[in-house]
């Protein structure tokens, strides 16, 4: 049991996890040397997000969501406006039945974020999916002044974040992860350097 989720998102959960090692003998969705370690290196590992997102109706966009982590495991913890953004297809048949099956609301765009056209989003996400500079790059199109990136990321961090000052402007903030030599990062105001905007 994850000491933070209530009973009903726990059941959820557990319907995820069975669906997720079901398909990952078919379908890559995580790591072969992650299964089993499922809930502490995947479940545990999203859940610890949950604080960065106090306003659970806001728009979350999920970037190269894979096997829907984090944002089908926000969903099924109860926030209700999660977006998961998937280019390939079999993952996104995945996310479409576990979403469906273990009553995980989300809606799923099996697609390049370049081609999702979503207004108002207040938060956008990523799980090993890029560098920064690519996330911000391939998600400009979504940010809004107003808009939150939540970016797990490891021990790169600090050349990750060199290196996109190189081309966009942002405020940043390390938080300390779970995951040893790992980060959680906060970061508002994206822009490219010299637009302002």
């Amino acid at each position: 049991m994850m000491d933070n989720v209530s009973h009903e998102t726990q059941a959820h959960l557990e319907c995820y996890v069975a669906l997720l090692e079901k398909w990952n003998a078919k379908v890559n969705l995580i790591g072969r040397s992650t299964v089993a370690d499922i809930w502490e290196r995947h479940i545990a590992d999203s859940l610890q997000l949950m604080p960065f997102f106090p306003e659970k109706d806001a728009r979350l966009v999920d970037v190269g969501t894979g096997a829907g982590l984090p944002g089908l495991i926000l969903a099924a913890a109860g926030w209700t406006d999660c977006h998961l953004v998937e280019v390939d297809q079999k993952k996104a048949g995945f996310l479409r039945i576990a979403a469906g099956s273990c009553h995980m609301p989300a809606t799923i765009h099996a697609c390049r974020v370049q081609d999702v056209t979503l207004p108002d989003v207040r938060y956008i996400t990523a799980r090993a999916y890029a560098a920064l500079g690519d996330i911000f790059e391939t998600t400009t199109h979504l940010c809004r002044p107003e808009t939150v990136y939540i970016l797990p990321k490891g021990r790169m961090a600090e050349e990750e974040i060199a290196t996109a000052r190189m081309t966009w402007d942002f405020t940043c903030e390390k938080h300390p992860s779970r995951s040893p030599d790992s980060w959680i990062l906060r970061i508002v105001d994206v822009h490219r350097k010299g637009t302002g905007a």
